[in-house]
Formats: structure tokens, C-alpha cells, sequence
């Protein structure tokens, strides 16, 4: 009937070339959708139902492409689940705890039109990913349980950058028929719907999957469906509101390591900042805004800088995702994220032209996947009150566990040493996107002096006595665990280490 279908259509686009009509408007148009979660609390781990109704402009059109673009801060976690490859899931032999949900169709069949569309139901995967995608997700549907055959299909869920930094899953090529006797008999198919579930929680409830906004903002879902006769997309929108952000847990930390820093010398700095990785029973919030302030008495190497080229705004292409164009001698150290989304990822920290307003900036890029880098703009400030204080804006609402800057010590160097011996404090004020704010404080202990001798004892003990950026009265102290920082120290040491010996061959 579908050839039959197919032909008549021909047919009629001959006719409609004859006549001077262009035959573009054969489409699907999406006459329903909805993203519905199964709890609105902030940072839940809730089961999502995304549902698409279709309708068609020619009866042997049908729906070719699907896209869902979620939410900023609706994130999956591909790491909670096992992963099933293609050839499994073309198969139908995914293991069992590579299964995320769910998935419902229903389709209209050619051989007996008069008949009701056919409800057919599957599984949902967690699929081994391909190409520079994150994600992988992918579906096995089973009409009448398989005895109208199987069909398998998978889409890239992919991260938007540069943008929101949300997930979009896109499946294409969606079957148009269903094959019956191994393929030996086709039958031609339209979708009229189609119903996708992922799971909140995975692995018997132990992990979490999919992980609600931590901001209490309109949370919006868009979907688009092309056609096989069309390209336009037709789209719709769905939206709820997630609720109870004064209780979503928000624990930063800072923490500080330095390589046997020399009173005044020129150092190795780490400077990081750390969610716990902990998401049961609801995630952290992420972060929005960060303020660290390098420990009391950090100064900068001025004349370091006249041997840095800076990196201007078009060199660094913040709204692009292609990587950073700057100069080789604008680079002045490492930057390493780490995320369940993408894994841990080794960027760079440029020195960056100044402007009017901001005359000392960073630019930081972290490489996502091959083809697509984070950027983010750091703003520095020389305080009167002695620190340096580093502050970034309008964070993504993205799960990140570390996010860590490290500066190579060496000659050409850009930070030095506070100037005298013992125990320096510095800090950071983080503010979430579930409203919180929340202050810390850190400490960098100089144990050298300038000539490389031990510090006395008392120095060390003198060193004590903390000295806070002034306009932190409402910090309560709350010292970042040092087991932290020796992590982040362990993770960058050897990068740090590399780069600043590429740094002093260079210059």
C-alpha cells in the first residue's frame, strides 16, 4: 500500500510542477508535545517522560528526525550505567544494566489501513558513544513483543557549547517501516507517536541518571521533527518549574597548593575549587559565581609579563566552541575540570588584553570533546587589602566536582610567594544557582626563606594569626579539607611541571 502510496505521490509532484506548486510543504508538524518530570524538587533524580504526537500534510509522508533539547541543568550522568555498543543494540542484546528506560510508539501499518495505529513498546540503553559525542542513547522497539520484528535506533546526546551548556538528544533516520520475517516483508509504517522514558536512578536506585535543575527558574524543553519530504523542523515547547531550592545541598571548597614556595620567590600555585561528587538524595547546586582570593601576600611577577603576549577577545573567540587562537607566549598556565558529564579535561589559562573596566582578565578553555571547548573570562583585582582576587561569573548550571587553576613557578612565572614565612589564609565565596551563598577559607604555608633556608619556628607559629580580605565579615571559617588539595597538586603537578619548562624554553 505504501508503494501504492508512493507512486500516487510521484504522481502528484509532477503535477504540482506542471501546474507551478512547489511540493516543499509535504511535513510533519509536532501537534503535541510535553516533558514531564516525575518530581519538580531541585536536584532530584527524577524518571522524564518526553512525548511527541504527530500529524502529517501527505498520508506517505513520515517523521525522519526527532530532537530534544532539555533544560540547562537537566543533566545526565552516562557513567551511572553500563554501556551497551551498536552491535549489541542492534542485536537486542544489551546487558541489563545498561537499560535507562523506556519507550512506547504507535504507528499506523499499510497492509490493513483500516485499522488502528499498533502500540509497540521497547527499552531504552545507555550506548557506547561514537565519534566526539558524550553520549550515546539508544532504543530497541519490539511490536506484538517481536513478532513483527525489531527495530533499533540510537541518538547523540550532546552538550551545547558554546550556549547553555544544556543536553540536546537527536535521533535520526526513524524507520518507516517494520521488519516483519527478518526484513523478507516489510511493513510500511507512519508514527503517530512516540513516548520516552529515562530513569532518574540506575543501577537498583545506587546511582543517578538524570539529575533535576538546582535553580528554581522556568525550566524549558524544546522539541523539533522533521520530515522524509521536509526539512523544516516543526517545533513545540514544554516547560515546569523546579521547586525546593532552599534545601538543595551546596558545599564548596577551596584549597591551595604551592611547590615549596621561597618567601617572595616566584611559585607554583594551584588554586581549586571543589563540589563533593556525592548526588544521593539530591545533587549539589551547581555553582554560579566563585570569588577566590589568593592567599595574603601572593603577588604577581611584573617582569614576567614583559615577555607575555596578551590574548585579545577575538583571539579567544569566547562565543565560539573552536579552540582559542591565541599566542603561544599569552599562555601563563593549566586549568583542569572535572565532571560526570565529560570526564576530567586538561585546558589552558591565557594571559587576556585588558579593558577599560577589567584591565587584568584570564582567559580559561577547557577541550569538552575534540571538536567543542568551554570558555570562561576570569576578572582579577589587585585589593588594597593585599590579595588578589579572582572572580567568574555566570557559571553554567552544569555538574562539575573540580575546577582547578594551576600557574608554573620558574623564572618566568606570573605569581609570587607572599613575602614573609608561616601560615597564609586566603579564601572563596561561592554563590549557587539554588540562591545559596556560602564562604571558605584556605591556607598556603611558606616554609623557606628567600635564600631557601628553613623558616624559624616562630615565624611559622606568628603566621597563624589569619588575615581576611576585609569586606568578608560575614565569612564563618571552615578550612578546606587538605587531602583536597593534595589531590588537585597530584592531578596537575606534572602538567605544571611540563609547561613551565616549555615556558622558559620559549622565552
Amino acid at each position: 500500500m505504501r508503494r501504492i502510496q508512493a507512486a500516487g505521490m510521484m504522481v502528484g509532484t509532477l503535477a504540482a510542477l506542471t501546474l507551478g506548486v512547489s511540493s516543499a510543504s509535504a511535513a510533519v508538524t509536532v501537534t503535541s508535545f510535553t516533558a514531564s518530570p516525575s518530581t519538580t524538587v531541585a536536584a532530584a533524580h527524577p524518571n522524564v517522560t518526553t512525548a511527541f504526537a504527530f500529524s502529517y500534510s501527505a498520508g506517505s509522508d513520515d517523521v525522519k528526525s526527532t530532537t530534544v533539547a532539555l533544560p540547562a541543568g537537566l543533566v545526565g550522568n552516562p557513567n551511572a550505567a553500563a554501556k551497551c555498543t551498536s552491535a549489541q543494540l542492534a542485536a537486542d542484546a544489551c546487558p541489563a544494566t545498561s537499560k535507562i528506560g523506556t519507550v512506547s510508539t504507535a504507528a499506523k501499518q499499510d497492509l490493513l489501513p483500516l485499522l488502528p495505529a499498533i502500540t509497540a513498546t521497547g527499552d531504552v540503553y545507555n550506548v557506547t558513544p561514537t565519534g566526539t559525542e558524550p553520549a550515546r542513547v539508544g532504543m530497541v522497539i519490539r511490536p506484538l513483543g517481536g513478532l513483527l520484528g525489531k527495530f533499533a535506533l540510537s541518538g547523540a546526546a550532546t552538550v551545547r557549547v558554546p550556549g547553555d551548556y544544556g543536553l540536546t538528544v537527536t535521533f535520526d533516520n526513524l524507520p518507516r517501516a517494520l521488519p516483519a520475517l527478518s526484513g523478507a516483508l516489510p511493513i510500511p509504517v507512519q508514527i503517530q507517536s512516540i513516548s520516552l522514558t529515562l530513569n532518574g536512578l540506575v543501577a537498583g536506585g545506587t546511582k543517578a541518571f538524570l539529575t533535576n535543575p538546582t535553580s528554581c527558574g522556568a525550566a524549558t524543553t524544546t522539541a523539533t521533527a522533521t520530515s522524509y519530504a521536509s526539512v523544516t523542523p516543526s517545533a513545540r515547547t514544554s516547560s515546569f518549574t523546579p521547586t525546593d531550592c532552599a534545601h538543595v545541598p551546596f558545599e564548596p571548597g577551596v584549597a591551595f597548593a604551592a611547590n615549596a614556595p621561597k618567601a617572595g620567590g616566584v611559585e607554583s600555585l594551584i588554586a581549586a575549587t571543589t563540589l563533593p561528587a556525592t548526588e544521593l538524595p539530591r545533587s549539589q547546586a551547581h555553582i554560579r559565581t566563585t570569588d577566590v582570593y589568593l592567599p595574603n601576600g601572593t603577588g604577581i611577577n611584573f617582569a614576567a609579563i614583559a615577555n607575555i603576549t596578551p590574548c585579545t577577545d577575538a583571539q579567544f573567540a569566547v562565543g565560539s566552541a573552536a579552540a582559542p587562537a591565541c599566542p603561544a607566549s599569552s599562555q601563563v598556565g593549566a586549568a583542569v575540570l572535572v565532571s560526570p558529564l565529560v570526564g576530567t579535561t586538561v585546558g589552558k589559562v591565557f594571559f587576556a588584553q585588558g579593558t577599560a573596566t577589567a584591565p587584568l582578565r584570564q582567559f580559561i578553555s577547557a577541550q569538552i570533546t575534540p571538536t567543542q571547548t568551554a570558555k570562561f573570562v576570569a576578572v582579577n583585582t589587585l585589593r588594597p587589602d593585599g590579595f588578589i582576587q579572582t572572580t567568574l561569573s555566570n557559571l553554567p548550571q552544569t555538574p562539575v566536582t573540580t575546577f582547578a587553576l594551576g600557574f608554573p613557578g620558574g623564572p618566568n612565572g606570573l605569581l609570587t610567594a607572599p613575602a614573609q614565612c608561616g601560615v597564609h589564609y586566603g579564601a572563596g565565596v561561592f554563590s549557587g544557582w539554588n540562591g545559596g551563598f556560602v564562604p571558605r577559607i584556605a591556607t598556603q604555608n611558606v616554609t623557606s626563606t628567600a635564600t631557601g633556608s628553613p623558616c624559624p619556628a616562630t615565624a611559622a607559629a606568628a603566621g597563624l594569626a589569619p588575615a581576611l580580605p576585609t569586606d568578608l565579615g560575614r565569612m564563618r571559617p571552615a578550612v578546606s579539607r587538605r587531602p583536597v588539595a593534595g589531590r588537585i597538586q597530584a592531578l596537575l603537578a606534572p602538567r605544571l611541571r611540563a609547561l613551565g619548562t616549555r615556558m622558559a624554553h620559549r622565552r
